[in-house]
């Protein structure tokens, strides 16, 4: 807070979050969005699940294929930009694009806890059902083999719970009278 000449006291509002909220904006869309230019079907589940898909498989012919590489490696460089400032980053056994791409098709885009679908790509900042990579061991950065594919909600509220014991509550299903 700060002081102008005529003593009225002047109160900057910073980050985004802070923003968006005094905008009023319920789903804040995320800003690198607004450039997008493809097309609706391709923020479908199944369409997802196809062009995981056809990347695995190297498809070149795939028109949208520069485009979906550069948002998962946009993730995984916010992953490494977390890791290094954690002091977690270890190069040799960070996991890579491909890995990143195999976790997705093999968990079939499905949270490791809720097991609901995920989001390969979306529009909305903090979109609860974005991917998200998980570290199953806190202690530990993003590695290939301490990671799961979670949904943004069970990524943020497992926090250092233990992932199985996460898990284990996530999925248990009260059955009542018989």
């Amino acid at each position: 807070m700060t002081t102008d000449s005529s003593n009225k006291h002047v109160v900057c509002i910073e980050g985004k979050r802070n923003v968006d909220k005094l905008s009023k904006s319920d789903k804040p869309k995320r800003a690198r969005t607004l450039k997008w230019t493809i097309d609706d079907a391709f923020f479908n589940y199944d369409k997802q699940l196809e062009i995981l898909r056809r990347l695995i498989a190297d498809d070149t012919t795939l028109e949208e294929r520069k485009f979906f590489i550069k948002e998962i490696r946009a993730k995984l460089d916010g992953y490494t930009r977390q890791d290094v400032a954690n002091g977690m980053h270890d190069l040799s056994a960070f996991i890579s694009l491909n890995a990143t791409i195999e976790l997705l098709l093999i968990s079939k885009l499905r949270c490791a806890y809720c097991r609901k679908c995920c989001e390969l790509i979306y529009k909305d900042v903090m979109a609860p059902r974005q991917w998200t990579l998980d570290r199953v061991d806190n202690d530990q950065g993003h590695n290939a083999g301490n990671v799961v594919l979670a949904c943004l909600a069970c990524n943020l509220q497992r926090r250092t719970m233990d992932a199985e014991r996460f898990k284990f509550g996530k999925q248990l299903r009260v059955v009542k009278g018989f």
